[in-house]
């Protein structure tokens, strides 16, 4: 699942800033973007954001703002002067302007530094602290987006069943409509005298055999109960794979009445409950 969550504190007129973001990813992978002088405590950081993400391709971004920013860049003049004596010399023997040595010099390497001082203990646990707080801020937009999805995957799974109900009410007055289908056109063309009763009824309960499907239904309203189940467990982000078989087997049950249908309304609800079904696979693939 996507995921947002932003936090910031401020320490000595400096505002610490942590931005958390995320897209879907079956494991962790973490991007984490800070300041050079937070830079000694990377590893420690990773691991605050380990403890409260666990996964996702997840953006972090550290930042900061205030005094400490007008000390993170420093003009490196020993550098500079090398520059300007060098350019210097190449003028006069060239003999040209060296009006703007400057501007030129400003845009050769190594003109700035930057600052590497670390950061104080009072700093890192203030840091520390919006690292989590955004981590809860992302944990909690996370949790929004899981019921919103939770919602979304038992209505469908409500619709399937549904239709699955209204199927059941079609389906027993299809073996005698198939009967009767069957013996008129066997009169029509070899006439009530010449079919053999006995034969026929045999060959029909052959036949409606074939064509029942009181089985798939009793397995398919058992893979919906199923599914339900799983997906009010509180750890049901954990079992995305779980979910996507079950997905599986109702597919495999539906497809199957379908092909045995033999019936045009219980074909409408065949397709309706597919329709549910795919739409419940793509959000499956969310939490997988």
């Amino acid at each position: 699942m996507t995921g947002y969550g932003k936090a910031s504190h401020v320490f000595e007129n400096i505002n610490i800033s942590v931005e958390i973001k995320s897209l879907n990813s079956r494991y962790l992978d973490i991007n984490l973007r800070l300041p050079n002088k937070y830079k000694s405590q990377e590893l420690k950081l990773r691991k605050i954001i380990k403890d409260k993400v666990h996964r996702g391709k997840v953006d972090v971004t550290i930042t900061t703002e205030g005094a400490s920013n007008n000390q993170n860049y420093a003009l490196n003049r020993d550098v500079i002067k090398a520059y300007y004596k060098e350019l210097t010399s190449i003028s006069n023997d060239l003999e040209l302007d060296t009006m703007d040595a400057m501007t030129v010099i400003m845009r050769l390497p190594d003109v700035t530094r930057q600052d590497t001082t670390s950061c104080s203990e009072e700093e890192l646990e203030i840091l520390e602290k919006t690292i989590k707080d955004a981590a809860d801020a992302f944990i909690a937009f996370r949790t929004s987006e899981g019921n919103a999805l939770k919602e979304d995957l038992l209505s469908h799974n409500v619709n399937i069943i549904n239709h699955l109900v209204s199927l059941e009410k079609v389906a027993p007055t299809r073996a005698e409509r198939l009967r009767q289908k069957i013996w008129d056109s066997l009169q029509e063309s070899l006439g009530a005298e010449k079919v053999d009763t006995n034969r026929f009824e045999q060959e029909l309960i052959y036949y409606l055999e074939k064509l029942d499907i009181n089985e798939e239904v009793v397995r398919l309203r058992s893979h919906c109960q199923y599914f339900e189940k799983e997906l009010n467990t509180t750890n049901a982000t954990t079992k995305g794979k779980k979910l996507g078989f079950i997905c599986q087997e109702i597919g495999r049950e539906i497809n199957t009445i379908g092909a045995k249908a033999n019936n045009a309304q219980i074909q409408e609800f065949v397709v309706q409950m597919k329709d549910a079904l795919e739409k419940m696979k793509e959000q499956v693939m969310n939490i997988m």
